[in-house]
């Protein structure tokens, strides 16, 4: 088959792109899935092109540029516009979004916030947490009815409108899910993995379960008061990975878990 017929296209059919579909359901500590070998080779070869590609266009100083610093976390992270265009394309479009829903028997809202993550050798460990969390849109016309935060128009963490008279949506985080690539091939005391927990105030080094960053592999979950995980030190190894929320409305999110249940960002500085 010729490369270019594993290039993403909007609108097209995932069939021909998914090498596995033995997507594995675990119980513990919290409901997930997980799968390796996701896509067919050819087209996770250019993800991982792609993915350094991304921080090249967008930073001078490349993985590590001060500018993509990401604030509370010891990591880089860049957004994804809306129109990205390219095989990482293939995570804000409709099929995507549906099939992940579908997994999770969630509103497929077509609200979407995804980018990428690169975790420098010897990054902190995170703090335990569930991804329960508010997430703000704008209102525009989207292909595909998907639509990502626009953080020239208005923050996703808290809402604080940048500009005059926008339009502002308060969703919740409904999915996560995180996939690995662009990373060296991962060995047992690399470091790097996400860990799942059990509660809100377990030891962060003690993760009741963990999944390693292995290329070409996913992690899915689906966003509760008890699905907590974590970033874990990665000591030999650089850790990157492409992360993506599906959200839904904030009134199914409350009816479903109860407000007080759903976190809220704190107020960036003005």
């Amino acid at each position: 088959m010729a490369l270019q017929q594993h290039i993403f296209r909007p609108g097209v059919s995932l069939d021909h792109l998914l090498a596995n579909r033995r997507w594995i359901r675990r119980e513990v500590p919290f409901p997930h899935l997980v799968a390796t070998n996701v896509f067919t080779q050819p087209f996770y070869n250019l993800l991982a092109q792609e993915f350094y590609r991304e921080f090249e266009r967008e930073a001078p100083e490349g993985l590590q540029d001060p500018a993509l610093r990401m604030n509370g976390y010891d990591a880089y992270g860049l957004h994804f516009p809306p129109g990205i265009e390219g095989p990482l394309s293939i995570f804000l479009s409709r099929p995507w979004h549906d099939l992940l829903g579908s997994l999770f028997r969630v509103n497929a809202t077509g609200f979407i916030n995804a980018g990428l993550h690169h975790h420098a050798i010897g990054s902190n460990s995170g703090l335990v947490h569930n991804d329960l969390s508010i997430g703000w849109f704008v209102d525009y016309e989207a292909l595909g009815g998907i639509r990502v935060p626009r953080h020239d128009l208005c923050r996703y963490t808290d809402g604080t409108p940048l500009v005059p008279d926008v339009s502002r949506i308060e969703m919740v985080r409904s999915v996560t899910m995180m996939f690995y690539l662009a990373n060296p091939v991962w060995e047992p005391g690399h470091g790097g993995e996400t860990g799942l927990y059990r509660c809100s105030n377990d030891d962060v080094h003690s993760p009741a379960a963990t999944v390693p960053p292995i290329n070409n592999s996913i992690l899915m979950f689906e966003c509760t008061p008890v699905s907590y995980h974590s970033f874990l030190r990665n000591n030999q190894s650089t850790r990157n990975s492409v992360i993506m929320w599906l959200h839904q409305p904030k009134s199914e999110a409350v009816a479903k878990w109860g407000d007080d249940k759903i976190v809220r960002f704190p107020r960036a500085p003005s």
